[in-house]
């Protein structure tokens, strides 16, 4: 039977199209300064990231790269995870998806599986706190 843990992911930046409204624009000069509005938006998003990255990495957690963000896991409940990222000074709004895997009790029929128990942040803009959504399977 494995231990309770709680995997994590952080979104570090997608495609242009994503971060910049510009496809099928006319770009003018102007264009130019919304560029380097966007560059150092992600200039301090990723310093933050790394920031967090370290934290998360020097107490303990797992981490893995993918395509558009960083996957961390570590062997806690999703209780002590959000103590833990707490204490830590870690902002809720870098946390784009958090989920915690308890096992279940082995069954005759069933044997071993795990009851899934994930929770998404969503950061819309002009809200003050993101929208949270909890996932039972």
């Amino acid at each position: 039977m494995s231990s309770v843990s709680v995997r994590l992911e952080i979104f570090l930046f997608g495609k242009p199209g994503w971060e910049i409204e510009m496809e099928g624009k006319k770009l003018d000069v102007k264009f130019a300064d919304e560029l380097r509005d966007l560059a150092k938006y992600l200039y301090e998003r990723l310093n933050k990231i790394a920031e967090i990255h370290e934290k998360l990495v020097k107490n303990g957690w797992k981490a893995e790269g993918s395509l558009y963000d960083i996957t961390y896991w570590k062997d806690v409940t999703l209780k002590q995870a959000k103590q833990e990222l707490k204490q830590l000074g870690i902002p809720e709004e870098y946390i784009s998806f958090m989920e915690e895997i308890k096992p279940e009790e082995e069954t005759e029929e069933e044997g071993e599986g795990e009851e899934l128990v994930a929770e998404e942040l969503e950061v819309v803009e002009g809200e003050k706190e993101p929208r949270r959504y909890m996932y039972i399977m």
